[in-house]
């Protein structure tokens, strides 16, 4: 029986007629002859797949910047920082509310706050993207 790869190693030679069968999927079988003691073996196929490939690739991208979301009641701030922690201000970023509109808007020191006005009911998702980058950060807020 193979294993689940499907390859099976046949130990030591000995003649003789050897029937396989799948380790997944024992109904494929296939019969194999063993002509002599030092082989050959017959009939040799060529594998059903190709060897697996390798290749190093990057999960995630590098973050050059955090998009920073807080949220008190029905009032949002947001900011752009660098890695260490820098407010960055004067960053161009993109603000979306999934229902109402913002108010009351004021921008201190890189950091904008606003009120999440006229959304009714529920719960409005924020987000906020740094332009530049794409990178973005998503809050509920509870008006």
């Amino acid at each position: 029986m193979t294993g689940d790869d499907g390859t099976v190693s046949l130990g030591p030679l000995r003649p003789g007629k050897i029937e396989v069968s799948h380790g997944v999927w024992p109904g494929l079988r296939k019969v194999i002859y063993v002509l002599g003691p030092s082989g050959p073996v017959y009939p040799q196929d060529p594998p059903l797949v190709p060897a697996p490939a390798e290749q190093r690739i990057q999960i995630e991208p590098f973050v050059p910047v955090n998009v920073r979301l807080q949220v008190q009641g029905a009032q949002v701030t947001y900011w752009v920082e660098d890695l260490q922690g820098h407010v960055l201000p004067d960053r161009s970023v993109y603000v979306a509310l999934s229902s109402g509109r913002q108010e009351a808007v004021e921008t201190h020191d890189g950091r904008t706050r606003f009120t999440v006005a006229g959304a009714g009911p529920g719960r409005v998702s924020v987000s906020v993207a740094d332009v530049k980058t794409g990178m973005t950060a998503v809050a509920e807020v509870k008006p």
